[in-house]
């Protein structure tokens, strides 16, 4: 799936690589003012930012929400059996909430790193 942001700058088939402002690396160049250096900075941010941080929320909110529903089930049957929790250590955390929170901090350190980033080379 990177093979071709990567190989069509190098190549400067469709966009190119120029150093960075204190010119310790090279990104692909966001800099120029032409329409296809533009349509390769949107194309390179729909498909590398818009597309992966979309399926991310998504499968990552459907794990949060499989993870709500099955604690609401255990309560449920906890409750239909008159006892406090089908657990026997009962920990004041399910392991299951903790991998929820865990995805949802995926979720938003991803958001949160590549969002600057991503909105100034479209800027």
């Amino acid at each position: 799936y990177a093979l071709p942001w990567g190989i069509l700058p190098l190549l400067e088939f469709w966009g190119r690589y120029v150093p960075e402002g204190f010119l310790t690396s090279c990104s692909f160049d966001y800099l120029t003012d032409t329409f296809d250096n533009h349509m390769f900075v949107a194309v390179i941010f729909t498909f590398s930012y818009v597309f992966p941080m979309s399926l991310i929320i998504y499968y990552y909110s459907q794990i949060v929400s499989h993870v709500i529903n099955h604690e609401k089930a255990l309560k449920e049957q906890a409750r239909k059996m008159n006892v406090e929790s089908l657990r026997s250590n009962q920990p004041t955390q399910s392991v299951e909430i903790r991998i929820a929170k865990a995805a949802i901090t995926v979720c938003f350190l991803f958001v949160a790193s590549w969002t600057p980033y991503a909105v100034l080379a479209l800027i």
